[in-house]
């Protein structure tokens, strides 16, 4: 998989953040959505195999992004009935993008206690959206994320409306679905975290349940932590 986010202390400082920015809650024509058509160099997925002509009917047309991670979230705890979802990445297929249907490289992860194995993960198969087999991990899941219910709130694709009408329709790279344990307790929900491919902003926020989009970046950090 790749690597979602740099997040070492700006993470840390989401709490304070978070209560000096102002949410954007827009709504979106659902027709305004357009794929990104401007895609020519496809890269290699982190299972290693790459699709030389990304198209829509090869990815999510037929099923959503949230009922492809609740059809994983079921499969894993058929096998792993203690396991506690925590979270689900998504990696586009074809280097930085606005559409969200090429965010099909994903991983949902795990935390589960079975002799030395501390995590569970599913990932994706070159056929979307065909899981592979859960595979124990000695690798300890992140612990300051809480438990992802799984069914956590809206579609990728609406978040993704939300974010660009809030005035973010910059490229990213990836997603990731938490739930931020260290969010004050009326801002607790799932959250859509998007890897933007700008400099200076780092990701968006987008709330599962509530919409609410809130941008980071490095020069916001730096003036918060002073």
């Amino acid at each position: 998989m790749h690597s979602f986010f740099r997040l070492p202390l700006l993470l840390h400082v989401i709490s304070v953040v978070v209560g000096g920015v102002i949410p954007y809650l827009w709504t979106v024509d659902p027709t305004s959505l357009e794929p990104d058509r401007n895609l020519t160099e496809v890269i290699p997925s982190a299972n290693n195999t790459a699709l030389t002509q990304p198209s829509h009917a090869n990815l999510s047309d037929h099923i959503s992004f949230v009922d492809v991670i609740y059809d994983g979230v079921k499969l894993v705890r058929s096998r792993y009935s203690r396991a506690v979802f925590r979270e689900a990445k998504a990696a586009s297929i074809v280097g930085p993008t606005t559409d969200p249907h090429y965010l099909t490289d994903m991983r949902l992860v795990f935390s589960i206690t079975q002799g030395d194995y501390r995590s569970v993960y599913l990932e994706m198969t070159a056929t979307w959206p065909r899981w592979g087999e859960p595979r124990l991990t000695t690798n300890f899941p992140p612990g300051d994320y809480g438990v992802l219910p799984s069914r956590f709130g809206m579609d990728i694709v609406d978040a993704d409306r939300r974010m660009k009408a809030a005035g973010f329709g910059q490229r990213y790279n990836a997603v990731d679905i938490r739930w931020p344990a260290w969010f004050p307790e009326e801002w607790q929900q799932a959250l859509y975290f998007f890897q933007m491919d700008d400099v200076g902003l780092d990701f968006v926020t987008v709330g599962a349940r509530d919409g609410r989009v809130i941008p980071f970046d490095h020069a916001l950090d730096a003036a918060e932590i002073e």
